[in-house]
This record gives C-alpha cells, sequence and structure tokens, in this order.
C-alpha cells in the first residue's frame, strides 16, 4: 500500500514537473516568434526609409535640374532683349537715313521748271516770292478748266500747285533734322495766302532760334484739351491723332477754348508795361517742338476743319484769318528784336 502510494505521488510529481518545463518553454518559443517580427517590421521599415531617401534624393536632383534650366531660359531671355534692343535702335536709325534720303530725293526733283512756274504766281510779289522759296513754300498759280471750279477735300493740295519742300538749310542743320522736316510737313497746307505767310514767319522764327527747342515751352494751363491730348500721344508721330470735328459743337468748343489760350498767352506779354519787345515778347519765344508748332498745329485743325477755301475766305473763317494775322504779327516782332539783339 505504501509502495502503490509512493509510485503514485512520485508519477504526480513527474507529471507536475514535465508541465512546468513545457509552462516555459512555451513563452520562449512566443518570444522568439516575436523577435523575429520585430526583426522584420524593422527590415521593412529600414527599406522603406531607405526608399524614402532615394525618392528625396531624386526629388532634389530634380529640383536642381529645373532651376539650372529655369536660369538658363531666363539668361537666353535676357540675351534675347538685349538684342531686340539692338535691332530697334538700328531700325530707329534706318528711318531716320531714309527720311534724310527721301527729303534730298523731293528737293533733287525739283527741276527749273517748276521753279519758273511759280514765278507766275499771281497774289505774291516778288519780294514775297523770294521769301517763300527760301522758307520751302512753293506753289504754282491755280487754274481752271472749261470754266468750271476744281473741287478738292478742305487743306488738301490740289493738282494744279506743286508739293512743298522743306528749306534746304534745315536739311543740313542737325538741330533740325531732330524735329523740323517732319513737323514742316505736318504744317505745310494749303489754307490761304494769310496761312501761308504765317507759315513763313514761322520758318523764318525757327531759323533765327537756330533750330534748337526751346528748354521751357508755352504756357500749358488753358490750352486746349484736344492739344495736350495729341502732344502726349506722340503729336505727329502717330497716325490718326488728330482731333475730330466733324460735329460743329466740338468745333466751337475747341475754337473758344483755344482763343481763350491765344488771349492769355499774348496777355501775358502786353500786360508788362516798361519793357523792350524782345523782353515783352519774352514767354512767347518758344521755339521747337513746344513752342509755336502747338499755336500753329491748331490753327491747321480750325482752318481744315472750316471747309472749303471760300469757307475760309467768307464769314466763317472771319475770327481764324484775324488770329492767322495776329500770330504772324507776334512773330514778326520776336525776329525783329532777334535782329536789334545782334
Amino acid at each position: 500500500m505504501s509502495k502503490r502510494r509512493a509510485s503514485s505521488i512520485s508519477s504526480a510529481s513527474s507529471v507536475e514537473r514535465y508541465s512546468k518545463v513545457r509552462l516555459v518553454a512555451q513563452p520562449s518559443r512566443e518570444a522568439r516568434q516575436l523577435e523575429e517580427l520585430l526583426l522584420q517590421k524593422d527590415q521593412m521599415l529600414e527599406d522603406a526609409e531607405t526608399e524614402l531617401d532615394d525618392l528625396m534624393n531624386c526629388e532634389s536632383e530634380r529640383v536642381d535640374f529645373l532651376e539650372s534650366e529655369r536660369k538658363e531660359i531666363l539668361l537666353q531671355k535676357t540675351i534675347a532683349e538685349i538684342k531686340a534692343e539692338r535691332l530697334q535702335r538700328r531700325v530707329n536709325e534706318l528711318e531716320v537715313e531714309l527720311h534724310k534720303l527721301q527729303l534730298a530725293n523731293k528737293k533733287s526733283s525739283i527741276d527749273r521748271t517748276s521753279t519758273d512756274a511759280v514765278a507766275q504766281v499771281d497774289h505774291v510779289s516778288e519780294a514775297e516770292h523770294e521769301q517763300l522759296s527760301d522758307c520751302g513754300l512753293l506753289f504754282r498759280q491755280e487754274t481752271k478748266t472749261d470754266n468750271r471750279e476744281t473741287h478738292k477735300a478742305p487743306g488738301a493740295l490740289s493738282k494744279e500747285r506743286s508739293a512743298s519742300f522743306v528749306p534746304t538749310d534745315a536739311l543740313h542743320s542737325e538741330n533740325a533734322q531732330k524735329w523740323f522736316p517732319t513737323a514742316f510737313e505736318y504744317l505745310n497746307q494749303d489754307l490761304g495766302e494769310d496761312y501761308v505767310t504765317l507759315l513763313v514767319n514761322w520758318v523764318n522764327f525757327e531759323r533765327s532760334r537756330g533750330w534748337v527747342s526751346s528748354v521751357k515751352g508755352l504756357a500749358c494751363n488753358m490750352r486746349p484739351k484736344a492739344l495736350s491730348k495729341w502732344i502726349l500721344n506722340c503729336r505727329y508721330d502717330r497716325t490718326g491723332n488728330e482731333p475730330d470735328f466733324a460735329d460743329e459743337d466740338v468745333l466751337r468748343h475747341f475754337c473758344k477754348s483755344f482763343m481763350f489760350w491765344w488771349n492769355t498767352l499774348q496777355n501775358s506779354c502786353r500786360l508788362v508795361e516798361g519793357l523792350t519787345a524782345g523782353k515783352k515778347w519774352e514767354s512767347l519765344d518758344r521755339s521747337g517742338k513746344n513752342g509755336w508748332l502747338s499755336v500753329l498745329a491748331c490753327l491747321k485743325w480750325w482752318g481744315m476743319a472750316l471747309g472749303e477755301q471760300d469757307d475760309r475766305e467768307g464769314p466763317k473763317g472771319c475770327e481764324w484769318r484775324t488770329v492767322v494775322k495776329d500770330a504772324s504779327l507776334v512773330l514778326n516782332s520776336l525776329i525783329a528784336s532777334t535782329r536789334e539783339k545782334k
């Protein structure tokens, strides 16, 4: 009995011992599996980090490449802009040379036949004719065919009249070449004898000032808005820049504003007492693009807007003719003051 109990006890202790061994061995196996999983996760994380580094390196290289390409394109653009500027400068130089050649060609094309025809003008005396020739304003006598009047656009030179040309001395002056030939061609319109006389006096005035543009221009306050707009839009250098006076109300408003400006310019001179002629007209002694060119441009627009020559010579053009003659007198006074100084 005791032996059986002893054997049972020993077998029980043996089972208990083996179960403890299994309990100890089981956690170690799970730990190894967890360690293997951790190692796998670490490896995957390391691979992911490596891949991320590769991607970042690739992106950095891409950014560097794009940045270098941008700099190269910017450099090419700068070079192209410099070339374009040089080409534009060369184009401007060629245009100036072409303009000079055209003026020289016009001058050479005038032969003695046209000069003899000019001498037959009825309304201009011999002395006045010499003055007109010197200023480059040569016109032929108007003729009529079959007792019928020839119709022409307002201000346009008729076929019976020869084209005008720039004064000879202006062609050889550097100061004049900067602005005068184009300005002269713009203002030189067939608007009647009074306007031609004004144009002659203006040419003589600019010649007496050496074709130089004054530092100061005519007073800009109170001047017509149409004139200010014309000046801001590059004057005659831009086509279609002239004011539109098809509406009579617009023309009437322009004439009124011009007369106010013109009277203001004269009053600023005439109100000063006790001065010599030169000092008295000093504020009107303005040559070049910012000087009398503006006054003549306004008178040209006004005269052309009046319509036909009969309208300019009739009651409709009375005020215009008065201003034209008045402007001629002022220019003569300025020219005379220059002679007195000499």
